[in-house]
């Protein structure tokens, strides 16, 4: 974990607020998230037609955190 200067003291900085390439990323869990959300969605497609769009918006989130656009 890094330290950080803040008021002349040391204390840890949480992950989420270090710097994008500090931060470790595990690409491969998105791309498997955005492929189980994709099945989904296909299934609900299939299935039941009018709940298709609840899952829009965890492709696209999968997606883009897949390809770190996130």
């Amino acid at each position: 974990m890094r330290l950080q200067m803040c008021h002349d003291a040391l204390i840890p900085l949480p992950p989420l607020l270090l710097p994008m390439e500090q931060q470790k990323s595990s690409r491969a869990i998105y791309w498997f998230l955005t492929l189980l959300s994709v099945t989904a969605m296909i299934l609900l497609f299939v299935f039941k037609p009018e709940w298709c769009w609840v899952s829009f918006p965890f492709v696209a989130t999968f997606l883009a955190g897949a390809l770190d656009a996130i």
